[in-house]
């Protein structure tokens, strides 16, 4: 198993949800979900999951769980 530590940058409470990769391998994250008590997050970690192809329990948020800037790690099979 390969780890890999992706940067996001999410945005709560949008209008529609997406996930692109920005400048740097940035992940940009919009999510329906308002930032209350760890739904965004949550919501973010499902998405990054489903782009990349990995179940949910192979990704942590490392720093910044109050943060729009986060950071997460990835363990890729």
């Amino acid at each position: 198993m390969v780890m890999k530590i992706v940067r996001v940058r999410v945005t709560p409470g949008a209008k529609r949800e997406y996930i692109r990769v920005g400048k740097k391998e940035v992940f940009d994250v919009s999510v329906k979900e308002r930032a209350e008590a760890g739904r965004a997050n949550g919501r973010m970690k499902e998405l990054v999951a489903g782009y990349l192809k990995v179940p949910l329990k192979n990704i942590a948020l490392v720093k910044g769980s109050s943060a729009s800037r986060k950071t997460l790690r990835v363990f890729l099979p």
